[in-house]
């Protein structure tokens, strides 16, 4: 069976939506820790500075994913 184009975007909306507590909670947890744990460095600080803003970006695009007109 294929499904139309707007039961797939509802079912990635909501799927995004869903997922946002967790990949909030998983960044807090995780991420920010994993990053403390990188050395200061000329070489590593771009990757470093970086890291936390990518995955926020994530988190936002879910939520903005999550959150278009229907």
């Amino acid at each position: 069976m294929i499904s139309s184009p707007s039961a797939i975007y509802y079912t990635a909306a909501a799927i995004h939506a869903i997922s946002i507590p967790g990949h909030i909670s998983f960044g807090h947890q995780h991420v920010d820790k994993a990053v403390d744990r990188i050395p200061p460095s000329k070489e590593l600080a771009l990757g470093k500075a970086t890291a936390t803003t990518a995955w926020d970006m994530a988190n936002s695009m879910f939520a903005t994913l999550g959150k278009l007109p229907l």
